[in-house]
């Protein structure tokens, strides 16, 4: 097994012998052998098992990618059944040794036993010829049952019957807990189980959490086995506070004695960073980088920046108190790491002040001037909306302090955010922004909008309202919030307009500048309820019955085309931090899900109507879904998704592995391609459509608009006919 590393040791020919006859004779290998033999694919890479790993195993087996394709999720769904049978055999033996070990003890309970129990020499005969299974518990020992929990969780997990499994094995390590000394082992068992996405009991969390302060005595857990211990706990919804105070006051305690130990040797700066050198000079926020990391290693223990704004995150959701727990920390360790924090820690970070409802003046101004800097040395690819509406709710808070830079901080809220009132018109061409930034990527340079949803609008404006309850706040320092007010007004009318927007945000919206006595100078505000007013007078008299009012402004599209749009725009707000991470995977696949039942018509109409709406700011990736699904649907090639077939449910005992194998796991699947019926009025809106669709491929495809002239001259529409052959030219010309 070990030879697979080596693609010339073993060959394609060898393997498929090798494999079949390991699948059969599963039988005859050991309890520690099966565990081998799935062995995870790089431990280096996994420190957290090392400790149930032997250190001569490690990196043994590593099969190549097309081996672990073709035989080895079969391999181990043989494995992990062949290991449930073992442990189940040995859950029988120990629970017959108990009964008559009991009986030996007190010979009353004799009279208990069944009258016609079979002998030993009946039980012998009819027994099992399976030499392992008949030594079953000697097979399980303590050391075998954590091997298996983490490697079978870290390797093997993520499928159905995977759960009775780890309910087997997890009832073993619950017996045998005691026997473990080190926290590392048990803290590594809770990370193959979020590893394998199986939600262990609350008996099973407790037993763990009761555990790891008795064996952190003679073993000292490190802030960063905290932190993991902590961070998966979190994941399970462990609710035992005593187990999360145990492990935040191990990590304080060690990292305030390391700063105490700095603070000795050396002193310690407390100025905050030069961003002007670091903004504008590369190397120099390469070498300060590296220094602040090196630092911040030594002093925590964590791997990277992030892990400590996690770290704070889960303390924060717990409602751990921020006097003790975040404000020793803010100027020694993430005042001079702020320049060099992701976006999505920084985004963490803020949410975890605002749980901690801290109040402190020196919190808040650091984080201030950082965002100003970025604003000023037009590092906009780190500058996000999403920081600005955090950092404002925090400024919001009536018991916080005001830093002494909140009037820039205001005018940085009035830039950044009126963008989104920069889309009002689609026909309006649409101006980079300051915080817009751009990064090279395979298709060259792209720039990324993010825009604020009425939700988001509404939230800004309760911010405002607060502000202006401060007493220690001039109202006329508040004036670049009013005038963004305006702009939010504005843009609510364009989606009112559109009837894209749901009326109750529209309201919402009114009511709250009516609380701030808004001056409306513009009379933007009073437009808009002017218009709202409208909407109660709106009238559809296609529909059967009638619909007036709120009923014909939500009936005014049709319902698979607002569906369609909606769940576009629920894709294309997921916070990407301009490229910094791509598109959550499940919700792509879910769109793309939902895209297959739409008709090609009313995805064109919905693309259409979020380019009117929002012009500009589709993401590359969710053009790519809808590019490829339109083409698919117009070229009759059929969509591909994503499906997880059920009816591998009931397979029965006697299935082949590779049938088992299957059970639960998402396949591709090639849906096969429908005949679009068009009628007149079709061809001619899927025209238009096509002729200003966002989506270039779409748009300057031959073989759409070869589609579009033969429909036309199908249908003896000349108009269109005409048009389409002209584009055709144009493009064969080009």
């Amino acid at each position: 097994m070990a030879a697979q590393r080596n693609p010339k040791l073993v060959s394609i020919a060898e393997e498929h012998a090798l494999f079949p006859v390991l699948q059969e004779r599963l039988d005859e290998v050991h309890l520690e052998q099966l565990i081998d033999l799935v062995a995870v694919q790089d431990h280096t890479a996994n420190p957290s098992i090392h400790f149930a790993l032997d250190a001569t195993r490690r990196g043994s087996l590593r099969w190549p990618p097309a081996t672990e394709a073709r035989y080895g999720a079969a391999l181990k769904d043989r494995i992990r059944d062949r290991m449930a049978q073992v442990l189940v055999a040995a859950a029988e033996q120990q629970q017959r040794q108990r009964r008559e070990d009991l009986a030996a003890e007190e010979p009353s309970a004799a009279d208990d036993a069944p009258i016609y129990a079979p002998t030993a020499a009946a039980a012998g005969s009819t027994a099992s010829p399976d030499a392992i299974l008949l030594n079953a518990s000697r097979e399980v020992t303590p050391s075998a049952v954590l091997r298996a929990m983490c490697t079978m969780g870290l390797s093997a997990g993520r499928r159905k019957r995977d759960v009775a499994f780890f309910s087997l094995v997890g009832s073993y390590f619950l017996f045998y807990i005691n026997q473990y000394k080190h926290p590392t082992e048990l803290i590594g068992v809770l990370t193959a189980l979020k590893r394998a996405k199986v939600l262990p009991s609350p008996k099973f969390l407790d037993a763990i959490g009761r555990r790891l302060p008795v064996v952190n005595k003679k073993h000292r857990l490190s802030p960063l086995w905290s932190y993991r211990a902590m961070v998966n706990l979190s994941y399970f919804k462990c609710n035992q506070m005593n187990t999360y105070r145990f492990l935040a006051d191990n990590t304080c305690t060690q990292i305030e004695e390391r700063l105490q130990e700095e603070a000795k040797q050396r002193p310690v700066e407390r100025a905050p960073p030069d961003y002007e050198t670091l903004f504008t000079d590369d190397r120099a926020f390469v070498a300060a980088k590296q220094q602040q990391l090196q630092r911040f290693t030594h002093l925590t223990s964590f791997d990277r920046l992030s892990m400590f704004t996690r770290w704070l995150h889960v303390l924060s959701l717990w409602g751990a108190p921020h006097q003790q727990y975040f404000r020793p920390f803010v100027q020694p360790l993430l005042v001079p790491c702020l320049p060099f924090l992701a976006p999505p820690s920084l985004t963490r970070l803020l949410r975890a002040m605002r749980n901690f409802r801290t109040s402190d003046r020196g919190n808040d101004e650091p984080l201030v001037g950082y965002l100003l800097a970025l604003e000023t040395h037009q590092r906009g690819d780190r500058l996000e909306p999403v920081h600005v509406v955090l950092l404002l709710r925090l400024l919001a808070q009536p018991d916080s302090a005001l830093p002494a830079n909140h009037k820039a901080f205001f005018g940085l809220c009035h830039r950044v955010l009126r963008q989104s009132a920069t889309l009002c018109a689609a026909s309006e061409p649409v101006a980079a922004a300051p915080h817009a930034g751009k990064h090279l990527r395979r298709g060259g340079l792209q720039q990324e909008v993010q825009v604020l949803r009425p939700r988001e609008m509404c939230t800004v404006c309760n911010y405002v309202i607060a502000l202006q309850e401060r007493s220690d706040l001039p109202l006329e320092d508040t004036q670049p919030l009013l005038d963004l007010v305006e702009a939010f007004a504005g843009r609510l009318m364009h989606l009112l307009e559109l009837k894209l927007v749901s009326l109750r945000y529209i309201d919402l919206f009114l009511d709250l500048t009516r609380a701030m006595q808004h001056p409306d100078e513009r009379g933007v505000i009073t437009q808009l309820g002017e218009t709202r007013c409208a909407v109660e007078r709106l009238e559809v008299g296609a529909a059967v019955p009638p619909l007036h009012g709120e009923e014909a402004y939500y009936a005014f599209y049709d319902v698979d085309v607002r569906d369609t749009f909606f769940k576009l725009l629920l894709l294309n707000e997921a916070t990407t931090y301009h490229h910094y991470r791509p598109l959550p995977g499940p919700a792509q696949v879910d769109f793309r899900l939902a895209l297959t039942a739409r008709s090609v018509l009313d995805v064109l109409t919905a693309v259409d109507l979020y380019e009117r709406a929002f012009p500009g700011t589709l993401k590359a990736a969710v053009k790519r879904l809808l590019t490829r699904s339109v083409l698919e649907k117009l070229l009759y090639k059929g969509e591909e998704v994503l499906e997880t077939d059920g009816s591998s449910e009931s397979h029965c005992d006697a299935a082949p592995p590779a049938a088992a194998g299957s059970e639960g796991r998402p396949e591709l699947v090639l849906r096969p391609p429908l005949f679009i019926w068009l009628t007149k009025d079709d061809v001619k809106q899927l025209l238009a459509l096509v002729e200003c669709c966002p989506l270039e491929r779409v748009r300057t495809s031959r073989d759409v608009w070869e589609f579009l002239r033969q429909k036309a001259e199908r249908l003896q529409l000349v108009e269109e006919q005409r048009l389409a052959v002209a584009q055709l030219q144009r493009m064969a010309a080009a």
